[in-house]
């Protein structure tokens, strides 16, 4: 999978960066927070879930998204998020 893949849409990064934060979120508050559309995250989430990137839990008819966390290149991603929002917060560019 290409890096390029992942950070293609800022719609997925915002995805990513929510579900690091939040850990479990379902598809209305991703929606709600990324002011996303409801299909447009569900089509992302098949995406990142299809890369094996994001996990999906049933609980009746609620699904429950969250990182893959025994997927290494998700705990990169989160990683990531986590030393990014770190830098900005401490950064006085």
């Amino acid at each position: 999978m290409e890096l390029s893949e992942i950070f293609s849409s800022r719609y997925k990064t915002k995805i990513i960066e929510l579900l690091c934060i939040y850990g479990d979120v379902n598809v209305t508050k991703i929606s709600k927070t990324t002011k996303v559309s409801h299909s447009q995250v569900l089509r992302f989430l098949d995406f990142l879930t299809e890369k094996k990137i994001v996990t999906l839990r049933r609980f009746g008819k609620i699904k429950i998204y969250s990182l893959n966390t025994d997927n290494p290149r998700a705990i990169l991603l989160k990683e990531f998020f986590e030393r990014w929002r770190k830098i900005n917060s401490n950064s006085s560019y």
